[in-house]
């Protein structure tokens, strides 16, 4: 049996019809697969580092383009580059709708030793401006203002500029708070319109250093709120929105020398006052008259 095996072995190596390749692979050798698959491999990897070459030209020429683009607008807050912009025509224009809602840039003035920013000159003059509405972040600020000047030199007075549509009532109560607190003496005039919560800082100025424009309008009424929830959380607000209204009644009450039942007719709804009749209302304490 064995010997017809090698015989028809024998037999079919030696026969014609099987021609064997010139290079043949042992695909039992992983060398020679690996041999095989090498030019692919090259070719794969020339075709990576082309295209990483392209990205790195394209990535460059992008730098550059948004780099000139920053240059014309003047804006060198840093070096990284901008992104190529990718948005639609309906992100652009909300885009530009939100850049509505962002604070202006302070100009800057020429002195001897340099430029300097407007609210620094402001300050050094003891000069404070509130033309917005007061949160937590604006009464942070102005606060700050105010404890820095009584800081630096506590028996000069403080000038405060006002037009204010008013604001939350605790941010409110925390600037005047500050001003009764601080040594140095407030002065407060009213450009445009003092409503609402903005005219108890008017009033809360100090007595004799109130004034108004002609054309400045002045606001006063009751404080205002909503609430929810259950019936427990209701009264609760409501109780503070009570206590918050009779607090502010006393303070104008004081401010103003009316009585406190004059205080409360005129506060029950929006009243709105001249700068003639605020004066007249006790209100503020003078006109500054223009000068054409």
């Amino acid at each position: 049996m064995a010997a017809s095996s090698a015989s028809l072995c024998s037999s079919i190596h030696t026969s014609n019809s099987f021609q064997r390749t010139p290079n043949p692979v042992n695909y039992c050798n992983p060398n020679s697969l690996l041999l095989k698959k090498q030019p692919l491999e090259q070719k794969y990897s020339l075709h990576l580092q082309s295209k990483v070459k392209n990205n790195q030209q394209q990535r460059l020429f992008n730098v550059k383009a948004t780099t000139g683009l920053r240059e014309i607008n003047g804006d060198f807050s840093s070096s990284a580059p901008w992104p190529s912009p990718s948005i639609s025509a309906d992100q652009g224009h909300n885009s530009i709708r939100a850049a509505k809602g962002n604070p202006p840039l302070m100009p800057a003035i020429r002195t001897s030793g340099g430029f300097v920013d407007l609210m620094s000159v402001l300050l050094r003059s003891r000069t404070i401006f509130l033309g917005q509405y007061v949160n937590s972040q604006v009464a942070q600020q102005v606060i700050s203002q105010l404890v820095t000047l009584a800081a630096i030199d506590p028996d000069a007075d403080i000038l405060m500029y006002l037009n204010c549509p008013g604001g939350s009532l605790y941010s409110v109560m925390a600037i005047y708070d500050c001003m009764s607190w601080i040594k140095p003496k407030v002065g407060t005039v009213c450009f445009g319109v003092a409503a609402s919560h903005g005219a108890l800082l008017l009033a809360g100025g100090e007595k004799g250093m109130r004034y108004a424009m002609p054309n400045c309008r002045i606001m006063i009424h009751q404080p205002q709120g909503g609430m929810g929830g259950d019936v427990l959380a209701v009264s609760r607000q409501v109780n503070e929105l009570c206590s918050n209204r009779d607090k502010i009644d006393k303070m104008y009450a004081a401010f103003t020398g009316q009585p406190l039942e004059i205080i409360k007719i005129y506060t029950d709804r929006d009243r709105f006052f001249s700068a003639g009749e605020a004066l007249d209302f006790g209100l503020i304490d003078g006109i500054l008259e223009t000068e054409y």
